[in-house]
């Protein structure tokens, strides 16, 4: 009954695909009907905060990076004034978004990038702001003197924290490693609010086992709605 509701409330439809799932919502793709479920080139990854930071630093950090991390902050406590913050103003929120899209621009050379679109960055700085104040939404800040060069913003919700967007300067402060200092920095921060889990999201980049994350695959399947849907799919030989 409840399966012909949902199906009722989807359609019409001609092709429904679902992407980026794990293994907890595959029963969802039964429920839907889809079909041919294949894996995905891109996962997800999350860790687990279930010590202090000294004791989670120690258990999930290699000690190479921790010795690497510990000289980056040394050298860059000689070069200046170093501030790290949760940004909560909405003016500062905004300063430090428009930083961080040009922070991203000299990193994506593909285009790809969300924050480049407008429309896009107006609707996570909106999230920002408007989550700052619900302790939905965190937006941080590692600073130099008065110079941002790292940020990262994020979702809070339910005992976790997901990382949705960050940014480090690769000019100036490159030598300094200030992306993944920042990102220590926040985890630091997730623990000692009680969190329970720091989800790093989607996306294969090279840091993220840095910290000890652990890998979920992902799947993707459609279902067809019409006979039209149906040899749309197999033309285009989905799942992607």
């Amino acid at each position: 009954a409840w399966r012909a509701r949902v199906m009722a409330a989807l359609r019409p439809f001609d092709l429904l695909r679902l992407t980026k799932l794990s293994r907890d919502f595959l029963p969802l793709t039964e429920f839907l009907g889809a079909r041919s479920i294949s894996h995905q080139e891109v996962s997800s990854y999350s860790v687990a905060l279930d010590l202090d930071f000294p004791k989670w630093r120690l258990a999930r950090m290699d000690g190479s990076l921790r010795k690497q991390l510990d000289k980056k902050r040394r050298q860059l406590a000689r070069a200046g004034s170093v501030r790290f913050e949760v940004v909560e103003e909405h003016a500062g929120i905004a300063d430090v978004f428009a930083e961080m899209r040009d922070f991203r621009w000299e990193r994506f050379h593909d285009g790809k990038d969300a924050m480049q679109n407008p429309a896009a960055f107006d609707f996570y700085l909106g999230v920002a702001k408007d989550g700052a104040g619900a302790a939905q939404a965190r937006t941080y800040a590692l600073w130099l003197d008065d110079d941002l060069i790292a940020a990262a913003f994020g979702l809070a919700h339910a005992g976790t924290f997901l990382v949705v967007l960050s940014g480090f300067d690769q000019r100036d402060s490159k030598r300094f490693s200030p992306g993944l200092l920042c990102m220590e920095d926040v985890i630091r921060d997730c623990i000692e609010r009680g969190e329970r889990h720091f989800d790093l999201t989607i996306g294969d980049e090279g840091y993220k086992k840095l910290f000890g994350a652990d890998t979920t695959p992902l799947s993707s399947s459609w279902a067809s709605g019409s006979a039209i849907g149906a040899a749309a799919g197999r033309a285009a030989a989905l799942p992607l």
